[in-house]
């Protein structure tokens, strides 16, 4: 079934304005011009794009981590970095889930924390999904975190200690859209403030 699924792989790119690919050990000269820490076909590739949609890779992840750290930003929080190795974990579990065609989360131990989104809508997006777990700011009131489902998905993505995120997307066959972003060091611990 997996090769029904269209997959959306997140590879390494460095781009100028702060993406920064940690686990890969590239480089950003802060120019114009990309310095990928690999490509999988051996030569350098300046953009890689979503398949279903066309839109440039970059664009994506400079939109997820803009509304990440914007949201962090404005409760006091240092900004995440992009982490490839983490964004590899991601997809793997995005691809998962649109093969089973199910939205759940991994099984406990988990390595990060995590958050997953879904939407049977074509032009559903990484962003998208971020912007959906931000709704929950408004339920969030400071202070030590429980295990609350419905803010939860917001308190990952402010959780202070967390340093790293990366993200995967795929498509099941029937067009469900699976989102997961994975943050490194997990968050939401029970007992204690997200930030």
């Amino acid at each position: 079934m997996s090769a029904l699924i269209r997959r959306f792989v997140v590879m390494a790119m460095l781009a100028s304005g702060g993406i920064v690919n940690r686990a890969a050990g590239g480089e950003n000269d802060g120019a114009s011009t990309w310095r990928p820490a690999f490509s999988p076909a051996g030569g350098a590739t300046r953009v890689a794009l979503w398949p279903s949609r066309g839109k440039p890779l970059e664009a994506e992840v400079r939109e997820f981590l803009r509304i990440h750290n914007e949201a962090r930003a404005a409760v006091g929080v240092p900004p995440l970095l992009w982490d490839t190795k983490v964004a590899m974990h991601s997809q793997k579990w995005a691809d998962h889930l649109a093969a089973i065609d199910h939205l759940e989360h991994r099984p406990a131990p988990r390595l990060y924390g995590e958050n997953i989104a879904s939407m049977a809508w074509r032009g559903f997006t990484p962003g998208d999904a971020a912007r959906l777990w931000l709704r929950e700011r408004g339920g969030y009131r400071a202070g030590k975190t429980t295990s609350d489902w419905r803010t939860g998905h917001y308190t990952q993505m402010v959780w202070r200690t967390s340093t790293e995120v990366g993200c995967g997307i795929a498509r099941a066959i029937d067009g469900t859209i699976y989102v997961v972003a994975n943050y490194s060091p997990a968050g939401n611990m029970v007992g204690r403030s997200a930030y």
